[in-house]
């Protein structure tokens, strides 16, 4: 019998917390012993804790993680897809940021993790507390692949940060044609004002952008509309 077996039977309470907030699982997935997280999330009747599992696989130590973020952190691919099976909260936030997964694993360009939590579920139209979404940081950071796996799931095009700017502004900046008209495909506005109130296509003529000017033309950007300055 193991440790950790003998010692649920006789009496040990495996989701009593340490003075770091972390219970069981946390420990588990800290140390990433696979035989130990499936030990603890024994879904049976006769196993410690029954249902009550549940409860216990979202909460925060008092360093903002889960299991979740923990098994993310050290890319355990294996552990990860056990905690999404038991119900893990794909779309928790963390951070003062307040990201889920999707974004960390846009910023990290972890794509297998990222085709994991998508196949999952995961929300592509989560916003942080800037209004930035994974499509934002993805075409900010000018990830071509992470963007092109993101539209396939449909993120949506059009959700803009608070500064005003879409994922479009940003393929625009780069003079990214490829992932531009990716985004315009699926329908990204070729309109969209900045917050300094300027348009796709007067940045583009300031950048001197051709190509990418030609793009949104043949996408019927807006040739009249004037900067607030004339």
């Amino acid at each position: 019998m193991h440790i950790l077996e003998f010692l649920i039977k006789n009496g040990g309470d495996p989701l009593i917390i340490n003075r770091n907030g972390e219970n069981a699982l946390h420990i588990a997935c800290k140390t990433n012993y696979m035989e130990y997280l499936l030990l603890l999330l024994q879904s049976d009747e006769s196993s410690f804790i029954g249902g009550l599992i549940q409860e216990y696989l979202d909460i925060k130590s008092s360093s903002g993680m889960t299991p979740l973020s923990i098994a993310y952190d050290n890319r355990n691919k294996e552990m990860l897809k056990v905690l999404i099976l038991k119900g893990a909260d794909i779309d928790k936030r963390y951070g003062p940021q307040k990201e889920s997964l999707l974004f960390k694993a846009c910023t990290d360009q972890e794509n297998d993790i990222l085709l994991l939590l998508l196949e999952n579920k995961a929300r592509t139209d989560v916003y942080n507390i800037d209004r930035k979404t994974p499509l934002y940081i993805s075409c900010f950071l000018g990830y071509d692949e992470i963007t092109r796996i993101l539209l396939e799931k449909n993120a949506n095009v059009n959700i803009c940060s608070y500064e005003g700017y879409s994922p479009l502004h940003f393929s625009c900046m780069h003079n990214n044609i490829a992932v531009a008209e990716m985004l315009l495909k699926k329908d990204a506005n070729p309109n969209a004002i900045s917050a300094n109130n300027e348009s796709l296509l007067i940045m583009s003529c300031k950048k001197n952008h051709a190509e990418i000017l030609d793009l949104l033309l043949q996408y019927n950007a807006d040739v009249d509309y004037c900067h607030y300055m004339g």
